[in-house]
């Protein structure tokens, strides 16, 4: 069982926080608790706890009022889809665990056709391409529960290439890293300031501008399939040597996404032959000033 407080309540405030079974973590406003929320003057220095269980999700109040979906608590088990408030703050509440949700001997293609986001979830499986036995665990129509489940039976790289095929670049960065964090040497503050790097540049994209930018990696992040996605993102300027000008967070989102399956996949011919295709689907879903046949070529080809 793993929760994310999705905070809602005020655009100063981190965006999310991730808590996993087995740890207990205090919110309030003082620098010593685990989610500090220094600039919001309405709450206390503890406000409030969630213990985190490999079952359930409790939260309790200590020091301030605290509101589940619109109604004062002390003490209450979270489900998912959850609103706490404290103070100024909301906290939308997303939990994920561990669940088989088809049979042993079930696979993608016989899970029932029912309405058109199932039938939509279904095709963007097949498109993924998973192994038989992550099949096994899929649960219809869930696509987070359905990462998170892959990840945790220990199918790594299916969870990673569920990622790309059925969420933007930027949720599967975020959901991708947590599993691939250990596998890559990765602590938690170089994942945070990984994220950082993917989506912190606004306006025109340079060569000189991505040289920077790598410069500024963390000093544990020299591993291969990062430098690789740099050279990649390089690589799809346009010939003429001028900049390509997309929303430039989706562009180093999907230069992300390339890293990550390299990681996953630790050979670079499965990502050509198999990763590549899911990219350039994204680039012509999300990115329209983008030349998905450029980018692909130019990275084939370094």
């Amino acid at each position: 069982m793993s929760v994310i407080l999705e905070i809602t309540g005020n655009s100063a405030t981190p965006e999310q926080f991730v808590l996993r079974a087995g740890e207990v973590a205090v919110v309030g406003r003082s620098p010593w608790v685990d989610l500090s929320l220094p600039e919001i003057s309405d709450i206390a220095d503890e406000h409030f706890e969630v213990d985190c269980r490999s079952t359930s999700c409790r939260v309790k109040s200590i020091n301030g009022p605290l509101l589940r979906n619109q109604v004062k608590i002390d003490s209450a088990l979270l489900e998912d889809g959850d609103i706490l408030r404290a103070g100024s703050v909301e906290f939308r509440v997303r939990l994920f665990g561990l669940t088989l949700a088809k049979g042993p001997g079930e696979t993608i293609r016989q899970l029932d056709a029912g309405s058109t986001a199932d039938n939509a979830f279904r095709q963007c499986l097949l498109r993924a391409g998973l192994s038989e036995d992550a099949q096994r665990y899929v649960e219809n129509g869930a696509y987070v529960q359905t990462f998170d489940t892959l990840s945790t039976a220990g199918l790594t790289k299916d969870a990673c290439r569920f990622a790309i095929a059925a969420m933007s670049p930027a949720e599967a960065i975020t959901l991708s890293l947590q599993v691939l964090g250990s596998d890559c040497g990765l602590s938690p503050d170089d994942r945070v300031q990984l994220l950082e790097y993917a989506a912190g540049t606004n306006g025109t994209l340079t060569a000189e501008m991505i040289d920077q930018r790598m410069q500024k990696l963390p000093s544990k992040c020299p591993d291969a399939w990062i430098w690789k996605s740099a050279r990649w993102l390089k690589g799809s300027l346009s010939p003429a040597g001028m900049p390509v000008v997309p929303p430039v967070p989706e562009l180093f989102a999907v230069a992300m996404s390339v890293a990550l399956a390299l990681a996953a996949a630790r050979s670079e011919r499965d990502v050509m032959g198999q990763w590549m295709p899911l990219v350039r689907e994204r680039l012509l879903q999300n990115d329209t000033e983008v030349h998905p046949e450029t980018v692909v070529t130019t990275r084939a080809s370094a």
